[in-house]
């Protein structure tokens, strides 16, 4: 085999030297050099694990999803996963629901809540506006399946014969 330029098959230290005349060929890791560039993309962040696109979700965040609803007037709000849905209340007007991730829109006049024994919690119900819809609020605590998020209360949603569940809290801030 003729030998690279520069006219070694060994870097120092004894470590294979980079064939150029076989294209592809890359440094095996047990090579210095390789563990060197592998350490120094780990201590520049680059094994981190990403940002949320959207940030920390917390409620003292500025500019977070939450944050951003009650600014808008939202009193409760709700999530859920797989698919993806968001349940907003803005009371004594209207229930806005997102669900599949968005790709179906329903806004419903305000129905008033009533006691669900079944449940213990709370339900809205109007079959007129929007059939089979049904919202159930839970005042038990409930984390988010995904982020892990603890919230304070637990939210079944039913629409027709699909049934989502997820978490919510309150918007509104006590005085």
């Amino acid at each position: 085999m003729p030998e690279p330029p520069g006219g070694q098959n060994e870097g120092s230290g004894g470590t294979p030297a980079i064939d150029r005349t076989q294209p592809g060929r890359r440094l095996r890791i047990g090579d210095w050099r390789c563990r060197l560039a592998l350490a120094l993309v780990c201590l520049t962040g680059g094994c981190q694990p990403p940002a949320s696109p959207t940030g920390p979700a917390s409620d003292d965040v500025p500019g977070d999803v939450w944050e951003q609803a009650a600014e808008r007037g939202i009193d409760f709000r709700a999530t859920g996963n797989e698919p993806g849905w968001i349940v907003e209340i803005r009371d004594r007007e209207s229930i806005v629901v997102d669900t599949h991730y968005g790709t179906r829109h329903y806004e419903i006049a305000i129905a008033k809540a009533v006691p669900d024994p079944a449940s213990g919690g709370r339900a809205y119900r109007d079959e007129s506006a929007l059939p089979g819809f049904e919202l159930i609020l839970i005042e038990k605590p409930c984390n988010d399946d995904m982020s892990g998020e603890r919230f304070s209360t637990t939210v079944r949603l039913r629409i027709d014969d699909e049934t989502f569940s997820g978490c919510g809290r309150s918007l509104v801030r006590q005085p």
